[in-house]
């Protein structure tokens, strides 16, 4: 007595016998969308992304102008410690320059366009009218002396996003012993 496995019960059966069952089964079921449930689905889709497209873009902003503060105050901070390691006075000064910013720290017995200028983060942009630095041969400059100390005025630098809006983030300068604070939007005013 032989037993026939599971698996080949249908060995009996020929090739044509088995596409004929294969046809007979897909007989009348169509597959794929139709056009209305596919625009139904990227109606769902565009209005997802009308929705959070921006506050993933207020997000993006925030954060390109929380790097950038960050950024200036340790520029900041830089310049005050090779002041200190240096024993001697140093700068650090802030351009604006096609739509960009840009910082320098060097000497003050050196001119600043003849130093080595790095890059701030491109999607953001000096506030003029919320920014009291000094500025100081058309670029905003804070001086730190040999002892770490600034020499006055004090102020603050204000960056704002090259898209607009009114968010704001700034550092101040706000004492003799070089205190640096970072703030943002309404107390950048």
């Amino acid at each position: 007595m032989r037993y026939r496995s599971s698996c080949n019960r249908h060995s009996d059966y020929g090739l044509p016998a088995r596409l004929a069952l294969l046809s007979f089964t897909r007989t009348g079921t169509r597959t794929g969308f139709t056009l209305f449930e596919m625009l139904v689905v990227l109606l769902i889709i565009s209005t997802l992304a009308a929705i959070v497209a921006p506050s993933w873009l207020g997000f993006y902003t925030n954060h390109q102008l929380i790097a950038a503060q960050n950024e200036v105050y340790q520029a900041l901070r830089q310049a005050q410690a090779q002041a200190l390691l240096s024993r001697q006075a140093w700068r650090v000064s802030f351009r604006e320059r096609e739509r960009s910013i840009e910082w320098a720290i060097h000497a003050t017995a050196v001119l600043p366009a003849s130093t080595d200028w790095q890059p701030l983060i491109s999607e953001v942009l000096i506030a003029p009218d919320h920014t009291t630095l000094r500025q100081w041969h058309g670029f905003y400059s804070v001086e730190f002396n040999h002892r770490g100390h600034v020499t006055p005025p004090f102020g603050r630098l204000t960056l704002i996003s090259h898209r607009g809006g009114v968010r704001k983030r700034c550092v101040f300068v706000s004492t003799l012993l070089g205190a640096l604070r970072k703030a943002a939007d309404r107390a950048c005013e």
